[in-house]
């Protein structure tokens, strides 16, 4: 979960660093790592100055087992409620 530019991870668990405002005429990419049997995160970026936010969510399976599940959504900032049955 990332509020304000802080981010919460679970034990274990690492990200890169990054910017919380993504311009959208740049290409950008973070990495996470898992020592868990499986990875689940979400990042939520502010877009540029527009009261709009990119939400990225995934969920990779332990190693030989299942599919990876994405999600992508976009948010006005008055409506940032995320629904948790994509993962």
């Amino acid at each position: 979960m990332l509020r304000n530019g802080q981010y919460v991870l679970g034990v274990g668990n690492r990200i890169n660093s990054f910017s919380i405002v993504v311009d959208p005429k740049e290409k950008m990419t973070t990495e996470t790592k898992s020592v868990m049997r499986e990875s689940c995160s979400m990042i939520i970026y502010k877009i540029g100055d527009l009261p709009l936010y990119l939400a990225v969510g995934w969920k990779i399976p332990a190693i030989g087992g299942g599919r990876n599940k994405t999600f992508v959504f976009v948010r006005r900032e008055n409506d940032l409620e995320i629904p948790d049955n994509n993962l």
